[in-house]
C-alpha cells in the first residue's frame, strides 16, 4: 500500500473564488486534495479536511449569500509537520457557528429533518473552530486540526525471520 510521506517544514497555499457558487464545490475539493498531496497529509486527515471545508463553504454558498448575488470566498491553507490551519473568509451575511442549533441525535434518522448536522460534523473532525466577523473584511472561520503521525513503511522496524 503506498504511503504518503509528510514534507518537512511549512506548506501554504490559497484559493480564491470571486463568486462563491455551489457548482464550484468540486473544484474547491480538488484544490483541497492537491494541497493535501503537496503537504503529505494522510488519507484520514484529508477526509476530515474535505468534510469540514465542504460543510463550511456550502453553508456560505447556500445560506450566507442566499439574499444576494454570490460574492467572494477565499480559503488559505498552512500545514506543518503536526498541524493544519484552514482559514475561510467571505463577505456573506454574518453567521457565528456558535449560534447554530445543536442537531437532534436522539431521534431515529428517518424522523430527523434533513440538514442541521454540518457544524456538528465540523466540530467533530476539527480540533479547533474559531469565528470572527469584521465589518470591513466580513466573516472568517479558522479550522485547526492536529495531523496524525505519518505511517511511513521506511520508519517501520525491520521484519524478523
Amino acid at each position: 500500500m503506498p504511503t504518503s510521506r509528510r514534507r518537512r517544514g511549512l506548506t501554504c497555499d490559497m484559493v480564491s473564488l470571486p463568486s462563491a457558487r455551489l457548482d464550484h464545490i468540486s473544484e474547491l475539493l480538488d484544490f483541497v486534495d492537491a494541497f493535501c498531496e503537496q503537504a503529505g497529509i494522510g488519507e484520514r486527515d484529508q477526509f476530515d479536511l474535505r468534510l469540514a471545508i465542504e460543510e463550511v463553504c456550502a453553508n456560505v454558498m447556500m445560506h450566507g449569500y442566499s439574499e444576494r448575488a454570490p460574492g467572494p470566498l477565499e480559503i488559505s491553507f498552512c500545514a506543518d509537520d503536526e498541524t493544519i490551519s484552514v482559514t475561510i473568509s467571505d463577505r456573506a451575511e454574518p453567521f457565528d457557528p456558535e449560534h447554530a442549533p445543536p442537531p437532534d441525535l436522539d431521534s431515529p434518522p428517518e424522523l430527523r429533518p434533513i440538514g442541521g448536522l454540518g457544524w456538528h460534523l465540523v466540530r467533530q473532525v476539527m480540533d479547533d473552530v474559531r469565528y470572527r466577523y469584521d465589518a470591513t473584511y466580513g466573516n472568517t472561520v479558522v479550522l485547526t486540526k492536529r495531523l496524525a503521525a505519518p505511517e511511513d513503511a521506511t520508519d517501520a522496524p525491520p521484519a524478523r525471520d
